[in-house]
């Protein structure tokens, strides 16, 4: 059905958006993480980040959406506590996604398994496909 047909397109673009923020956040990790940056530095580096990462959603991400513009994430400021928020509910989708299609898209079977495994690694994340945990 169409309605099908866009919650797929809606769900591919989640993901696109999900791997743009991962990248930037990776990104941000290894700049933050760089113990010979000063304070000023890292506020520095940051804007810089933050500028080709838009440019980066304009002109490569933007183009790729099929049904969700994410409007709000270009006309709300971007800072560490707009992507905080972003990255709560984008982090690494594509791996949910991946772990879900190796179970037959069994939802019901992959939270009983993470229910079983959930407290056998420190960080739930671990349990993603492509972690070392």
């Amino acid at each position: 059905t169409s309605k099908c047909l866009r919650a797929q397109a809606r769900w591919r673009d989640y993901q696109r958006f999900s791997v743009f923020v991962d990248s930037m956040m990776g990104e941000l990790g290894a700049m933050y993480g760089d113990l010979n940056l000063t304070y000023d530095e890292k506020v520095s580096r940051r804007e810089g980040i933050f500028t080709r990462a838009l440019k980066r959603f304009d002109d490569e991400v933007t183009p790729t959406f099929e049904s969700v513009t994410f409007g709000g994430f270009r006309e709300t400021s971007l800072n560490n506590a707009t992507l905080l928020s972003r990255i709560r509910y984008y982090h690494r989708l594509p791996d949910f996604a991946t772990m879900l299609e190796a179970r037959g898209g069994d939802l019901a079977e992959l939270l009983a398994e993470l229910r079983t495994t959930v407290d056998t690694v420190p960080d739930p994340f671990d349990l993603l496909p492509g972690s070392t945990p």
